[in-house]
């Protein structure tokens, strides 16, 4: 009997044994998660891993029972997919995850099936000729190309634009910290009145670059002003003597457009002066909004920019206090092209060109946006053509918005929460 009992345990052992794969554990573990798609239609989401600071990489074949993390040799703190039955020749990650390296799980997959695109993009709302047309334009950005290869030249030849779309792209949710709701916001360009010479009413300039300022540094160096410009506020700044590309009757106006980064001067002359972005003094960017919150000045329910030029009409002794809040000044440049021109170097589209924080979202990048509140409702496809000094984190994103009133209307008062996706070229099989 007792030969017996030994030779049940040894079986055991030997049965257990057999049942351990050869292969270590990924480290750190890696959570899985289940990532929902948007209210409008349920989407039967698979299971999906935390993508954490990937880098440009190779994904071998991987024969395994799910989707799981796995450690690359002498590479810290990087993971790949590997997927279930699928040979693969290259990540679809491997361009835009060197951009996407401040966060664990900036993106997660969407099911692996032909239709997981129709079931999130709307078809029969979106307009793909002005997609595609948009896209090929996009594509004259290095920047693009890299990221889209091959499609950029497909997408000249295309017959139909919404099968090009839907054979050609996956979609990935962009989380952030296992979040996938983020806030959108409007831009768009203003229309001021001003002057080419300081007279009458047009006192408030609107700034140069500095001759003797390069574009990385801050320091300005003249025989009559040694003054480091990085460390002057905008309170001092117009004793620096800096010289103004022109001058507005408008101080509101003018702080706006530095908000906003471009815009128009209707001058005196009866010409138009089209300004554009030329860097700043590199003093840290502050909310005002937030600023006149905490003072009690405004509430959060009230906080549009309307709002804000409704109050500093009312209250114009306090109007210098709460811009000086803000130490950044932005510097213009005369615009030759009349269209605005987005970080990426392509003209904006209205209502299709987003700044995103490019720290995590790759400039050039084909994007979907579904944000909602009480007044609006947006479901588009968006590209990310432009940066801004108060787009921070994975899903926050500006929308541009156009010029004139409406433009202005839907900017000024759109706050949304925001849902977001990226279209990678789909992985290709060997």
């Amino acid at each position: 009997m007792r030969i017996f009992f030994y030779f049940l345990i040894a079986f055991f052992f030997i049965g257990c044994a057999n049942t351990v794969e050869d292969v270590k554990p990924a480290e750190p573990p890696v959570t899985e998660k289940v990532t929902k798609a948007p209210e409008l239609k349920q989407v039967q989401v698979e299971e999906k891993t935390k993508v954490q600071e990937l880098q440009p990489l190779a994904i071998a074949k991987a024969e395994i029972t799910k989707v799981e993390a796995v450690k690359i040799p002498n590479v810290k703190t990087t993971h790949a997919l590997r997927v279930k039955s699928m040979k693969i020749k290259s990540s679809p990650l491997k361009y835009v995850s060197k951009d996407l390296s401040k966060t664990d799980d900036i993106i997660s997959e969407l099911p692996q099936n032909s239709s997981n695109i129709s079931e999130v993009v709307q078809f029969d709302n979106e307009n793909f000729d002005e997609v595609v047309d948009i896209f090929i334009n996009n594509c004259k950005s290095a920047t693009t190309r890299k990221m889209y290869g091959s499609l950029c030249d497909s997408a000249l030849h295309v017959s139909d634009k919404k099968v090009f779309i839907k054979k050609n792209f996956k979609l990935y949710k962009i989380v952030d910290n296992q979040k996938d709701e983020g806030v959108l916001t409007g831009y768009y360009e203003p229309e001021l009145h001003g002057s080419l010479t300081k007279h009458d009413k047009y006192i408030y300039p609107i700034y140069q670059k500095p001759v003797n300022m390069g574009v990385e540094s801050a320091v300005l160096n003249t025989e009559t002003n040694s003054s480091t410009i990085q460390n002057s506020s905008r309170a001092d700044f117009n004793n620096l003597n800096n010289p103004a590309l022109c001058y507005v009757d408008n101080k509101i106006d003018e702080f706006f457009l530095e908000i906003q980064g471009s815009g128009r001067v209707n001058l005196d002359t009866n010409k138009t002066l089209y300004v554009g972005y030329n860097g700043t003094n590199g003093q840290k960017y502050t909310s005002i909004g937030k600023y006149l919150i905490a003072k009690g000045y405004m509430s959060q329910d009230h906080m549009s920019l309307q709002d804000i030029k409704a109050w500093a009409h009312k209250n114009p002794d306090k109007i210098d206090s709460v811009l000086n809040q803000n130490a950044r000044v932005v510097f213009f440049k005369k615009r030759d092209n009349t269209n605005v021109t987005g970080s990426l170097g392509i003209p904006l589209t209205p209502m299709r060109s987003v700044a995103v924080d490019s720290a995590y979202v790759p400039l050039g990048s084909m994007l979907l946006i579904d944000a909602q509140d009480y007044k609006h409702s947006i479901k588009n496809i968006v590209f990310a053509q432009d940066r801004g000094a108060a787009i921070k984190s994975a899903v926050r994103a500006d929308l541009f918005t156009g010029y004139g009133k409406e433009a202005l209307a839907i900017a000024g008062n759109l706050k949304a929460k925001l849902k977001m996706w990226i279209f990678l070229p789909k992985v290709q099989m060997q």
